[in-house]
């Protein structure tokens, strides 16, 4: 059990990095967000893998405020490059 708690913690913690790597790969408002919602929406799409379900409900449940609130601090980098990128 100790493991599994373990791994949830490592998961919501890489899994913030999402935001900054994407917002600095691809400036997209609210790309951490988006990550982390298409992430359920795959795992959810293959309904015979209830542990597998479970785990990435419960990553996406604990990140995404974290990785929204980090868009939204990033949000003024993100439009600004988004921006020079049309440029």
């Amino acid at each position: 059990m100790n493991k599994y708690i373990i791994l949830l913690l490592l998961s919501v913690v890489l899994n913030g990095c999402g935001a900054i790597i994407g917002t600095f790969r691809e400036p997209e408002p609210y790309i951490g967000s988006k990550i982390d919602i298409h992430a359920y929406q795959v795992i959810n799409r293959h309904p015979e893998n209830s542990v597998s379900r479970i785990f990435v409900s419960l990553v996406v449940l604990l990140d995404l405020p974290m990785s929204t609130a980090l868009d939204t601090a990033l949000l003024p980098y993100t439009l600004v490059r988004e921006e020079l990128r049309k440029e």
